[in-house]
C-alpha cells in the first residue's frame, strides 16, 4: 500500500468545502492521470469489483480545499499514481481544475502505508475509536443506513482487506458474522451532514467520532479475532468506510479514544 498526499494551491479564488462535489474531486484526479497515461487510467477507471484506491479531500481551518489524499492498494495503481504524481520540479507540476476554480499542486508527499502484516501483528485490544472526517453511510436494501453500525463499518475494511493482502495474512471468513454478534458501539458523538455527489445530487450520511468495543467471545477466538478488530480499526483510515471512497465519502481517522469535552 502507498499513500499520496497532494497539497493544492488556489490560482485565484479558494475552493470553499461547500463547493466540492465527489464528481469534482474524481473527474480532476482522472483528468490529470489521463494525461500521465491514458492506457492505465483506462484500465483503473474500467476496474470491476473492489476499487483498488480511494480518494479524500483535506480542508483547512478556513474550509478550504487543501489538498487531496490518495491510498493505492496494488502494485499497478501504485505506479500509475506514482508516475502521474513524482514530477521533476515544481514548474512541470500539475494544475487541477475543481469546482471549477484552478489549483496548483503546491507539494506531493508519498509514502509508503503500513504493510498489512505490521497491522495484524498489532497487539490485540477490546477498543477502536474512530474519527469519521467527511459524510459515511452505507447502501442497504432500499435505502441509505447513516449510523455506524458494526458489522457496516468495518465491511469496506474486511474486503478490501480479503481483496488485496497476501493470501497468506487472509482474515477469518467469519469474521463479520463474530463481530456482529461481539462489537458494539460504546460511545459516540456523531452529527448528520450531507455531501454533494455532482453538481445535482447529495448523499447524506454522519461525521464525527465513535467508540467501539469487543466482549468476549469463545476463549479459543478471543485473541485472533481481537487482532483483527484492532488491524481493521487502523486499516479503515485507509480503506474508507462505506461507501463512495472514491469520491471522498467514508474518510476516518484511528484515535485511542473519544477526547472528553472540556
Amino acid at each position: 500500500m502507498r499513500q499520496f498526499i497532494i497539497s493544492l494551491e488556489a490560482n485565484n479564488e479558494a475552493v470553499k468545502r461547500s463547493e466540492v462535489s465527489g464528481r469534482d474531486l474524481h473527474r480532476a484526479v482522472f483528468s490529470h492521470l489521463q494525461r500521465v497515461d491514458a492506457v492505465e487510467t483506462a484500465v483503473l477507471r474500467n476496474s470491476q469489483g473492489m476499487r483498488p484506491f480511494t480518494l479524500f479531500p483535506l480542508y483547512n481551518r478556513e474550509r478550504e480545499l487543501a489538498g487531496l489524499r490518495l491510498h493505492a492498494f496494488n502494485k499497478e495503481t501504485s505506479q500509475l499514481f506514482d508516475k502521474a504524481w513524482r514530477t521533476k520540479d515544481d514548474r512541470e507540476r500539475a494544475e487541477l481544475e475543481i469546482a471549477g476554480k484552478s489549483l496548483k499542486v503546491a507539494d506531493i508527499s508519498i509514502r509508503s502505508s503500513p504493510r498489512f502484516a505490521d497491522l495484524i501483528n498489532q497487539p490485540p485490544a477490546k477498543t477502536v475509536t474512530l474519527h469519521f472526517l467527511t459524510a459515511t453511510a452505507f447502501h442497504v436494501h432500499k435505502g441509505d443506513l447513516l449510523l455506524p453500525v458494526p458489522r457496516n463499518i468495518f465491511a469496506r475494511p474486511f474486503q478490501v482487506w480479503q481483496e488485496f493482502a497476501p493470501p497468506m495474512l487472509a482474515l477469518p471468513r467469519d469474521w463479520l458474522d463474530w463481530c456482529e454478534e461481539n462489537v458494539l458501539v460504546t460511545r459516540h458523538r456523531i452529527r448528520t451532514v450531507r455531501a454533494a455527489i455532482d453538481e445535482q445530487n447529495w448523499q447524506a450520511g454522519f461525521v464525527g467520532l465513535v467508540s467501539f468495543r469487543a466482549f468476549d467471545g469463545e476463549a479459543q477466538e478471543t485473541e485472533l479475532y481481537r487482532r483483527v478488530f484492532q488491524a481493521l480499526g487502523r486499516f479503515a483510515a485507509y480503506s474508507g468506510v462505506g461507501r463512495k471512497t472514491t469520491m471522498g465519502m467514508g474518510h476516518c481517522d484511528f484515535r485511542r479514544s473519544i477526547p472528553k469535552p472540556k
